[in-house]
């Protein structure tokens, strides 16, 4: 019989390039009520059947790379909360999308980015989709006719957009700071001129402004003063006369008040999503009941009769703590942080400065994220999978011949 796993492989890796292709987008069809199919999902399923039965026949069991534990804990605590909230088919939705994230893309791509030459196809993949990504956020930009609330690229809304901004941004960022290659460095400072222009979003500027400043403090003094000097320059001579008044439209979006000095509906809804985990602090009100109970949770704070919030203007860790009471939402933070510590360790272990400067733009990525989802909740479509493969590119032995000889680790 022929020995086909050479051809196995080679098709699982046309598979990870082609899931890093169709990842970013939130177009999709929908199956059911409010249930989106997007072109990336059975992508996962049928590369990770592929990889699976290359597995089974090989019997190659030290191959496969776990989820943190982390992980496995906030999939099962809302499998719980799931089964303890009257379960239906509309609310395992969340559980499946997460299990297809944190279990299915990271295994598939933790354990399958074997080589460095494949981490940087990984990489470039990511960044060459993402320019054009920004590209068509950019000609909404720059089209008089479309709204503001329009500028979205391949995504729902502005939110979601700067959610995949804040992976992005520090990313080009921390590469910038480290690649020696003038046509790269070229090309992530094009990127980050432009997506600094489509982002509409209070909340993703904050983000990304501090992510990308601590990761110039960890770079070095004249990293952080060219920064901040470059940020000063664009604030006063560039802001000002943009075509889309991107100040206060920034503004405008994460405001405490509305123009009726009332507080906006994005934090009633704080306040509201807050009583919702006090009262259900263990397991919350179910997985995917969030929105289904969140009105009857409003308090003190007005509730401006006749307004609806703008899609995907809340908190996530409200959400999720009001879903998943308190045990999931703990579950959940222990995500991000596991691979911002590990980002940060495995920076200060490389010796080559491409390497560095990835895992330092994945840690300004994974930061710029969590202080994002305090006004999106993120871990939505067109950015969970995104946000997995840079969190699976530590996970891989791929970048083990890069570090100092003194700090490898075996790889198993």
């Amino acid at each position: 019989m022929p020995d086909n796993t050479g051809l196995l492989k080679k098709i699982i890796t046309m598979g990870l390039v082609a899931i890093v292709i169709a990842a970013p987008t939130q177009y999709g069809m929908e199956i059911a009520k409010k249930t989106y199919l997007s072109p990336v999902d059975p992508l996962i399923w049928l590369v990770g059947a592929l990889w699976l039965v290359g597995i089974l026949k090989e019997r190659r069991w030290t191959a496969i790379r776990w989820p943190p534990l982390f992980s496995l804990l906030f999939i099962l605590i809302a499998l719980v909360s799931w089964l303890k909230a009257s379960p239906s088919l509309a609310s395992f939705k969340d559980i499946f999308q997460w299990v297809e994230y944190f279990a299915a893309a990271y295994m598939l791509f933790a354990s399958n980015v074997d080589r460095p030459r494949l981490t940087r196809t990984i990489v470039y993949t990511f960044l060459g989709v993402a320019t054009a990504v920004v590209a068509f956020g950019l000609i909404q930009y720059l089209t008089p006719s479309t709204p503001v609330l329009g500028i979205r690229a391949t995504f729902g809304n502005r939110n979601v957009l700067g959610g995949y901004l804040s992976l992005l941004l520090p990313l080009c960022f921390g590469l910038l700071l480290f690649d020696s290659n003038w046509f790269r460095r070229t090309w992530y400072g094009l990127l980050l001129i432009a997506g600094a222009m489509i982002t509409l979003s209070g909340g993703t500027l904050i983000a990304v402004s501090l992510s990308l400043g601590i990761l110039a403090m960890l770079k070095g003094p004249r990293a952080f003063t060219g920064l901040a000097i470059a940020c000063l320059a664009i604030a006063t001579f560039v802001f000002p006369h943009l075509p889309r008044n991107n100040a206060g439209v920034l503004y405008e979006s994460i405001r405490l008040y509305d123009d009726n000095n009332e507080v906006s509906r994005r934090y009633t809804e704080w306040e509201a999503a807050s009583v919702m985990i006090a009262e259900n602090p263990w397991m919350g009100v179910g997985t995917g009941r969030y929105q289904e109970n969140i009105g009857s949770y409003y308090g003190t704070l007005p509730h401006p009769p006749g307004t609806t919030s703008e899609h995907d203007s809340q908190n996530l860790y409200l959400v999720l703590g009001g879903s998943l009471g308190m045990a999931g939402l703990l579950a959940f933070l222990g995500i991000p942080a596991f691979f911002t510590v590990r980002a940060g360790r495995l920076f200060h272990q490389f010796e080559d400065p491409w390497s560095q400067g990835l895992c330092l733009g994945i840690l300004g990525s994974l930061l710029a994220f969590s202080i994002n989802s305090i006004w999106s909740p993120l871990l939505v479509r067109g950015v969970g999978v995104p946000l997995v493969i840079l969190m699976a590119l530590l996970g891989t032995r791929s970048l083990a011949g890069c570090t100092k000889p003194e700090l490898r680790q075996p790889t198993g």
